[in-house]
């Protein structure tokens, strides 16, 4: 029986790991990278008697400079020995797993990082573990500010949604000297790739309690929440120095969702947050607007995969892909300079339809 590395899985893993047996199926090329754990007793024990003799474990794992969704992720098996299991195979690009040991799914070519899970805490040795202990390090540390509100999409006025945006940016202003501080322990792809993912999680949450607050206004007419309230609030605290930073990265490899969600808020500001006027005659609107923004505010990879994300799933997936707009935004996006692994990419999401546009 083969299982995979998952989260409630992994929890239960504790102990260093020695002597291990090598992993299988996956070679690949580079540098040798190994990923060790100790299976805890409390798994064990849950297993019959020929629990080492039967049990397989693997990761997923892909490139994580890459057009998205492709290639494929490798699969690497390796045996459970003597409750331990180690993983281990060739790279020569940092990649991302399917699991984020200690939340964190980035692993750099050559590291050698043992894994001990103790109380249901990871703890990191070896070749490549600074970068995790420094995640965990921004994780616990982030804990001590007293969240606002159950969650930010809790959102039930301005003051809720302001008390939040001040919790993030107190927030970012305790963990970004930690993360500097812990600079010259990490590779430099290392220290960039944590530091959009760390700007990433604040800016998503921002987004998250604006879009609460807006619905929040759509859904009681009692809150006293006007077109100009919304506009006035998104002015003053979704363009703070950070989140421009953030998107203005020519090459952020991080999670696109999140400047998608701010691309379409950005697009709804500048009608004024009115989709109710003549301008709206037709369901086509608004998914043009969104791409127009995105391709004039946005530069290099971050741009190309933004607008291969409105694409699919604006155009392809929501409108269809014999609609008209649809079509004029594949034709115009295939006359963009540049990136020519990232058109062939969106002509393989042309595919789901069975037919192609012609260039």
């Amino acid at each position: 029986m083969t299982f995979s590395a998952n989260r409630s899985l992994l929890f239960l893993f504790t102990g260093l790991l020695w002597g291990c047996q090598v992993s299988e199926g996956y070679k690949g090329t580079g540098k040798r990278t190994i990923i060790e754990l100790q299976l805890s007793d409390e798994m064990t024990t849950q297993r019959p008697a020929n629990f080492e003799m039967k049990e397989n474990m693997e990761i997923a794992f892909r490139p994580v400079i890459r057009v998205e969704n492709s290639p494929p992720y490798d699969y690497v098996e390796a045996k459970v020995s003597k409750n331990k299991v180690k993983w281990e195979f060739l790279s020569d690009k940092p990649i991302e797993m399917n699991y984020g040991f200690g939340k964190l799914n980035l692993v750099s070519p050559g590291d050698s990082i043992r894994i001990k899970y103790h109380n249901d805490e990871p703890f990191f040795i070896g070749r490549g573990a600074n970068k995790l202990m420094t995640w965990k390090m921004l994780l616990e540390e982030g804990k001590r500010l007293g969240i606002p509100t159950k969650n930010c999409n809790t959102i039930h006025s301005i003051n809720d949604y302001l008390n939040w945006s001040r919790y993030l940016d107190q927030k970012l202003s305790l963990l970004l000297p930690i993360l500097d501080s812990n600079k010259a322990k990490l590779q430099p792809f290392e220290y960039n790739y944590l530091k959009s993912a760390l700007v990433g999680s604040i800016e998503n949450d921002r987004i998250d309690a604006y879009t609460a607050l807006r619905k929040h206004s759509m859904n009681d007419s009692a809150s006293g929440i006007t077109a100009s309230n919304l506009i006035a609030v998104w002015d003053s605290t979704q363009y703070k120095h950070w989140g421009k930073w953030l998107r203005g990265l020519p090459d952020y490899y991080g999670s696109t969702y999140t400047l998608s969600r701010f691309n379409q808020m950005e697009t709804l500001r500048k009608l004024n947050f009115d989709v109710t006027n003549e301008k709206f005659k037709s369901k086509e609107e608004l998914p043009t607007l969104f791409y127009n923004n995105a391709k004039q505010n946005y530069n290099g990879v971050t741009r190309e995969r933004l607008l291969a994300l409105i694409l699919d799933e604006v155009f392809i997936d929501g409108l269809g892909f014999n609609n008209t707009a649809t079509q004029a935004a594949l034709m115009d996006y295939y006359r963009q300079p540049g990136f020519p692994e990232y058109k062939q990419m969106v002509k393989g999401l042309e595919g789901k339809s069975g037919k192609l546009v012609k260039k």
